[in-house]
This record gives structure tokens, C-alpha cells and sequence, in this order.
């Protein structure tokens, strides 16, 4: 099926949510067939699957799952020419299609077998004309839609302490069934701005829409193709965490959001250029006044219109509203197609951060919080870190392949938290190795090989003992150690509580008689 996956998603979704939509209904939706949607709809029932099952799953094994993989593709589809550009040279006097079908043909020699027949040419030309300036009354049911928009107009926002101006964007959202408008000011119409503004407005109408219709900005979608419409990856997760849809308005079509259109004129008009002398130091001040003129605004009537905006609201669509969620969607900002280095970490803001090693060489994506960084290959995340505003590396070890993770057990940091587990003089003993020691290498080696040595022989209880004759004789190397923990008589010796009394000639370069009598032993 040609039908890009992202549509089909979004229309398996609309079928599964509930029995009662039609097949035209949902064609006129996403401006497709019925019959397609038809096919959709038996494919899924074939399918025997559920949405939940669906959702997760890659795009390539949605499309296994559903039944629309494709494995061939036309070599040589037909090719028509641009409608548009026929119509115009139609109003040449003396034009006709026939000449146009020629000079069609000239300029397809090359690949003649993918030219379409005079017939097809006409035909689908007259089809393309009779679509053109029709206009269609809007009807919007109660909770149904949510038209969005920018105005065009700004308004100034002093900073007090240094005087700079920033241009404050007015964000529109209407409601199709009542009318009911919020207005909101942000700096920018970049992401971030774009997301706030939504959530405020979710907040002010205390529900949410179906289906939400902006405009084409790139907060919003990345590209609108007449085949294919990809959505900004945040925006698309701020949808699906308010449990609502995104119909983009067609490229240069504003009677698809003609609403927004007419607010926007609407707010320009009695809010702003009534605003125009006044000035304002903060955002907040800013919102506060046009949250006071708004009320204003939807409180009115007018003969034409005896019942105000909010009495429409209040009567028939904030019940039609779907619920909104717990928690308020946190904002997160994505970084698209990183390829995953030969060292396993993938940057971000300056961080680097660990992904499993056996994905070197794939393109992930990034999606940050204000809390976590998680890396997803495709629609599966592979790794999560808590979100480091420094500079730095936050490694799991379980990402490392296992000669890293060896080195990775042989650092200093490692082994000295690795000392916790032994007993006083055990960690004591590490302790001095790692930290005492001028030549620390030795005593890294000593540590390494120590671990090493319980890993394989599990002899926790006799390292104890040794360690605290070691220590008393100054014994920091390994060897010494593995003899005194073989040493029965020291282990018996050690394990016992002694109580002595120092001697005023003790001191740690002194042996003792004890030491050369354990060498007679040996």
C-alpha cells in the first residue's frame, strides 16, 4: 500500500477508537479514499491484532503486522505534468490541450514509457479543473476541533533594566463548535514557546479537542507534501500524551483554518490596536492584560449573535471536551539521526552519554527532558540517563563490551568502592595501596589482582586475617598477601580478638619476634 505508514497509524487509530465512524468520514479526515479506508479497515480485522499491540511496533513491523508491506514497486510509474502550469497556458488565445499534450510528449522523450495518452491527459485535467474555487461550509461539532494560529501582529515587551524590546507573539487557539478563543504571549514561535502555549490553552479550556488543526510552521510540521505530512516529533508526543490527533491545514489553503484566520483579525483588531500605547515590562504583565481583554471579548453579544462565546462554551462544548491527563505533558526536545560512534556515546549539549556497544554505527534519535535523556532506535529506546547539564560521560557499565568492562573494574574510583564490601583491615589494606602508596601503579596492581584472586576462589573469610597481619608488618604487595592468607597458623591467629598493650619501641618498620618466627615456620 502506497499510503504513507504515519497515515496509516493515525487511521488505524481513528478505527479502532471507535465502531460508529464511517469509512467516508475518515477519508475526508486525512483527504483520502473511502475505498482505501476500506481496505485499512479489513486489513485490521484480518490482522487480528489490537491498537495496543500496534502502536509500539517499528514501522516496517506495523506494516508486516497490518498487512501493507510492499515488497514491489512500479519501475516506471506514470508521470503527469503540472495541472496548474496547463491551466495557465490554456488562457493563452489560441491554445489548446492537444498542443499542450504535444509539447507534454516532446519534453517525456526520454522516458516516453512513463508519458500518460491524450485521453488520460484531458481527462485528468478537466477532473483537476472542476475541483478548483469550491468552497465548503464548515460544520464543527461540539469538541471536535481546535483551529491554531499566530497573528501577524507583535506587541513590543521592554525589558526595564536594559531597555532591549522583544517582539511578543500572540498565540490563537479557537474552538470550532463555540467560538470560545484563548490568546496567550510568548517570545518566540520556536518549540518550546509553541508546546507552552498549548498546554495554557488545554489549561484555560479545561479539556481537550480531537483533533488539533494549526498551521504549517515548523514547530509543527516538518514538511507537508501532497503525499505525505511529517510532524514534528514533539509536538507529535505532546498529542499522543493529550490523547488528541493533528490535521495540518493544507499549504496555502487558509479556509482550512478559517476560523483561526477570522480570530486572528478578530484579536488583532479589538485587543492589540487597542493595547498600542500602553507598555509593558514582562510577559506575565502582558498576559495578565490580554487575559482581561479576552474575557471581554468572549463574554460578547451582538444581534447577530445573542448568546456570547462563553455561554455557547459553557452550554455545549466544554462537555464534549475529553478529559485532561494527570499530569501536564512535559516538554521534550529531540535530536534527529545521530550516528552512534566507535566509543558508544552519543552527544548532547555537551554531555556525552552511553548507548549498548553492540549498536555502533546506527542512527538514533534524542529525546531530552528537563530530567532524562533517552536514546530510541526507531520507536525502541535503548538507553536512559538522568539528564547532565555539565560537561562530562555518564557510562552503564552493562553498555561497556567486556574487555571494557574489565578496565572499567581496574580504575581507582572502582576498586576503592569495590574495598566496601571487604572487612576494616581488608578495605584499610586497599586503602593504603591506592592512596598511600607512591608508586600507585603497584598498588593498583595489587588491588586488581586481589579482586581477581576472590573472584575465583570466593575465600572472603581468610583475606581478613591476612590483611590485618599485612598491615601490621607493612605488607602492601599481593604476593605477601596470598602467603599470609594461606597461612593457617595466621588465619587462626588473626580471627582471635587481641587485646595488647603497645609497646613504647613498636613502630611499623619494626618486625617483631612474631614475624621471624613465621619464617621458621615456612
Amino acid at each position: 500500500m502506497k499510503l504513507p505508514v504515519q497515515i496509516q497509524r493515525s487511521v488505524i487509530q481513528q478505527i479502532a477508537s471507535s465502531s460508529i465512524l464511517s469509512n467516508r468520514y475518515i477519508a475526508d479526515l486525512y483527504k483520502i479514499s473511502p475505498t482505501t479506508i476500506s481496505k485499512l479497515r479489513l486489513k485490521f480485522q484480518q490482522s487480528g491484532k489490537t491498537w495496543d499491540e500496534l502502536a509500539p511496533l517499528s514501522d516496517h513491523e506495523f506494516k508486516v503486522q497490518l498487512g501493507t508491506f510492499r515488497q514491489y514497486r512500479r519501475e516506471n510509474p506514470l508521470v503527469h505534468p503540472d495541472y496548474s502550469m496547463i491551466h495557465q497556458e490554456m488562457k493563452i488565445r489560441d491554445m489548446t490541450l492537444k498542443l499542450l499534450h504535444y509539447e507534454y510528449l516532446e519534453e517525456m522523450q526520454d522516458n516516453i514509457e512513463q508519458a500518460i495518452s491524450y485521453s488520460t491527459f484531458a481527462h485528468t485535467y478537466h477532473s483537476w479543473l472542476t475541483k478548483q474555487k469550491i468552497s465548503m461550509r464548515q460544520v464543527h461539532r461540539p469538541g471536535e476541533k481546535m483551529f491554531i494560529d499566530f497573528c501577524g501582529k507583535t506587541m513590543p515587551v521592554k525589558d526595564p533594566t536594559t531597555g532591549a524590546i522583544t517582539k511578543a507573539q500572540i498565540f490563537v487557539a479557537i474552538l470550532g463548535a463555540s467560538g470560545y478563543t484563548f490568546i496567550y504571549a510568548v517570545p518566540s514561535q520556536k518549540q518550546v514557546d509553541w508546546l507552552t502555549c498549548h498546554i495554557e490553552a488545554f489549561q484555560f479550556f479545561e479539556g481537550v479537542p480531537k483533533y488539533l488543526v494549526p498551521d504549517n510552521l515548523k514547530s509543527a510540521v516538518i514538511h507537508h507534501k501532497k503525499d505525505s505530512i511529517l510532524l514534528n516529533q514533539s509536538y507529535a508526543c505532546l498529542a499522543e500524551h493529550y490523547q488528541c490527533a493533528i490535521l495540518p491545514a493544507r499549504r496555502r489553503k487558509p479556509k482550512d483554518k478559517s476560523l483561526a484566520e477570522i480570530m486572528v483579525q478578530i484579536v488583532q483588531r479589538w485587543i492589540l490596536a487597542a493595547l498600542r500605547k500602553q507598555e509593558f515590562f514582562s510577559f506575565e504583565e502582558l498576559n495578565q492584560v490580554l487575559s482581561q481583554k479576552l474575557e471581554i471579548l468572549n463574554n460578547k453579544k451582538t444581534k447577530s449573535f445573542p448568546h456570547s462565546r462563553s455561554d455557547n462554551f459553557l452550554n455545549y462544548e466544554s462537555q464534549a471536551l475529553m478529559s485532561l491527563p494527570e499530569m501536564p505533558y512535559q516538554m521534550h526536545q529531540w535530536k534527529y539521526n545521530i550516528k552512534i560512534p566507535y566509543d558508544y556515546h552519543v552527544e548532547y549539549e555537551n554531555h556525552l552519554y552511553s548507548v549498548p556497544y553492540h549498536y555502533i554505527g546506527q542512527l538514533v534519535n534524542i529525546r531530552a527532558t528537563q530530567t532524562s535523556i533517552e536514546i530510541l532506535l526507531g520507536n525502541y529506546r535503548i538507553a536512559t540517563h538522568i539528564r547532565k547539564f555539565e560537561h562530562g560521560i555518564s557510562t552503564h557499565f552493562e553498555h561497556q563490551p567486556l574487555n571494557h568492562q574489565s578496565q572499567t573494574h581496574n580504575t581507582l574510583e572502582a576498586l576503592l568502592e569495590w574495598s566496601s564490601c571487604l572487612g576494616k583491615f581488608g578495605k584499610e589494606w586497599v586503602c593504603k595501596n591506592l592512596q598511600q602508596r607512591k608508586d600507585l601503579a603497584n598498588g593498583l596492581k595489587a588491588v586488581s589482582q586481589l579482586r581477581r584472586w576472590l573472584q575465583e576462589e570466593q575465600q572472603y573469610d581468610y583475606v581478613e586475617p591476612a590483611c590485618e597481619f599485612a598491615l601490621q608488618y607493612n605488607q602492601l604487595g599481593f604476593q605477601k598477601l596470598l602467603d599470609a592468607i594461606k597461612n593457617k597458623k595466621i588465619s587462626e591467629k588473626y580471627s582471635r580478638t587481641i587485646t595488647t598493650t603497645p609497646s613504647a619501641n613498636d613502630h611499623e618498620n619494626l618486625r617483631g619476634s612474631d614475624y621471624y618466627k613465621l619464617k621458621e615456620n615456612q
